[in-house]
C-alpha cells in the first residue's frame, strides 16, 4: 500500500438526505500507486468512484554535489538523480535538458531502468549553463481527465571554464591544505608523509588566479607533465604517475627510517589532451593563452616514522597520587591524546596532560604526556589513544592501561636472628 487513508466526518455536520460529506485524508507511505474506491448503498442504489494515488519520493539529486559542476572543454559532468513522480501516467517524462537555448553543454542519458538515473553533460563551449533536470508525466487532453499533470524540477548549474591556476594537494587529507601547512616543521610549505605508505597527489584546478575562484570538478581534457627532484637510482622515495585517474601520482617512501631531506612534486599543465575532437581544439585555442604560459605548482614532502608508544601496556595503582610519562617515538610531536574506558569513549576516570610545541623542528623537541587519575576506581583499566595532527596517512596508535588495586599487606619476620645480621 503506497497511501494510508484517515476518513472523518464532516463538522458541522450536514442534512442527511440533501447533501452529505465524507473527508479522506491520505498520507504516501512507500513509492508506488494505491486504488481507493468509494461505494455508496441505500434505497437499492449502489454508487461506486475510484482514484488511484501515487506516492513518490522527493526529487533528489545525487550528482554534482550542491547541484554545481566546473569542468574544462571537452570533459563530462556525471548528473545523477533519483526520486520524483514517475507512476502518474503511461507515458513519464524524465529529461536533463539546459534551461536556455545556449549551446555550451551536450547532454546525454547513459542509465534509465535503474531507480538512479544518470547522465552525462559535456562542455562544449565556454560558458555557464543551467540544466533542469525534470520528472513527471506528460499528458494528452484525454488523459487530464483521469490523471493529474505533476512535475518536478531540479537546477543544476554547470560552468565550463578554462583553468586559470593549480595547486597540488594530497587525495584524502581533511581540511584544507593552507590550513595545514602551517603546522609543518622546518620548511613551512613542506607536507609530513608517513613512511612505507602509499600516498597520492593530486592537482587541483581553479577558475581564478592565485588558487581563487571555483574548483573544478573535471579537467581531465588537459595534460599533465610531473617531475620529482631530487631523483636518483639510489633514493628511497618512488613516484608513479596513476593512469586510471587524471592529475594524481603515488608517492611513497620504502624505507621504514626517517629522512630530514625533502622530495618536491611538481606539476605543469600547458596543453589540451590530443583526444579532442577537432571542433572543441578550435574552441580552446581562442581561449589558452594562459595555459601557453603555463600552469604549475610544487609540493615539498618529509616523510617521517609513524608514531608510537614506547610500551603498549604499563600497570598503574588505582591512586589519584599517581600518574603515568608516556614516553613516544615517531610522529610529528603534533599529537592530541584521548583516555577510553569500557563504557566510555572519553573517559572521566583520567586525563592526559600535554603540550603541543609551538615551532617544532628538527631535532624534534619532545614534550612528555603524563596519564593522571581523577579519583581511584575500580575500572579493570584505560585505552590511550594518540592521533598525530601534523601528519598525513598515519593511523591513530593505542596503549593499554591496567589498573591495580591493593587489598592487603602482610609482613612476615623469621623465628631466629643472628646478632649482627639484617633479617
Amino acid at each position: 500500500h503506497a497511501v494510508t487513508l484517515e476518513p472523518e466526518a464532516c463538522d458541522p455536520p450536514l442534512e442527511v438526505g440533501r447533501k452529505a460529506c465524507f473527508v479522506m485524508d491520505l498520507r504516501g507511505e512507500a513509492e508506488g500507486e494505491s486504488e481507493v474506491v468509494l461505494t455508496m448503498s441505500g434505497r437499492g442504489i449502489s454508487l461506486s468512484a475510484k482514484l488511484t494515488y501515487a506516492a513518490f519520493t522527493p526529487l533528489v539529486v545525487l550528482e554534482p554535489l550542491d547541484n554545481r559542476a566546473v569542468a574544462a572543454i571537452g570533459c563530462q559532468s556525471q548528473v545523477s538523480f533519483r526520486g520524483g513522480p514517475r507512476w502518474l501516467a503511461p507515458l513519464e517524462v524524465v529529461a536533463v535538458e539546459p534551461a536556455t537555448q545556449a549551446h555550451a553543454v551536450h547532454v546525454q542519458e547513459i542509465e534509465a531502468k535503474a531507480a538512479t538515473r544518470k547522465y552525462v553533460a559535456t562542455c562544449t563551449a565556454i560558458g555557464e549553463q543551467s540544466l533542469a533536470v525534470r520528472v513527471g508525466n506528460q499528458l494528452s487532453c484525454a488523459q487530464r481527465a483521469e490523471y493529474a499533470p505533476t512535475l518536478k524540477v531540479e537546477q543544476i548549474s554547470l560552468k565550463c571554464a578554462v583553468p586559470q591556476s593549480i595547486e597540488l594537494a594530497p587525495v584524502g587529507h581533511h581540511g584544507t591544505l593552507s590550513e595545514t601547512r602551517e603546522l609543518w616543521q622546518t620548511n613551512p610549505d613542506a607536507v609530513r608523509m608517513c613512511t612505507e605508505t602509499e600516498h597520492t597527489v593530486s592537482v587541483v584546478a581553479y577558475t581564478g588566479k592565485g588558487r581563487t575562484g571555483d574548483r573544478f570538478t573535471n579537467a581531465s581534457s588537459l595534460e599533465v607533465s610531473w617531475t620529482v627532484s631530487p631523483q636518483s637510482d639510489g633514493s628511497p622515495v618512488t613516484t608513479q604517475a596513476l593512469d586510471s585517474t587524471w592529475g594524481e601520482m603515488m608517492v611513497v617512501h620504502r624505507q621504514s627510517e626517517a629522512t630530514a631531506d625533502t622530495t618536491t612534486v611538481a606539476a605543469t599543465v600547458a596543453s589540451y589532451a590530443e583526444w579532442l575532437p577537432v571542433e572543441l581544439l578550435e574552441t580552446v585555442e581562442l581561449n589558452s593563452d594562459v595555459l601557453r604560459a603555463g600552469l604549475s605548482d610544487s609540493l615539498p614532502l618529509l616523510f617521517l616514522t609513524a608514531p608510537r608508544f614506547e610500551t603498549a601496556h604499563r600497570t598503574l595503582y588505582a591512586h589519584p597520587n599517581n600518574e603515568v610519562h608516556l614516553k613516544t617515538y615517531g610522529g610529528s610531536t603534533l599529537f592530541d591524546f584521548t583516555v577510553a574506558d569500557k563504557l566510555s569513549s572519553i573517559s572521566e576516570l583520567a586525563s592526559i596532560g600535554y603540550v603541543k610545541p609551538q615551532n617544532p623542528a628538527a631535532p624534534w623537541s619532545r614534550p612528555t604526556a603524563k596519564l593522571a587519575l581523577h579519583t581511584p576506581c575500580e575500572a579493570e583499566g584505560l585505552t590511550v589513544h594518540l592521533t598525530d595532527a601534523g601528519m598525513i596517512g598515519v593511523r591513530d596508535v593505542q596503549m593499554s592501561v591496567s589498573l591495580s588495586h591493593l587489598y592487603g599487606l602482610s609482613l612476615a619476620t623469621p623465628v631466629q636472628c643472628e646478632l649482627g645480621r639484617e633479617a
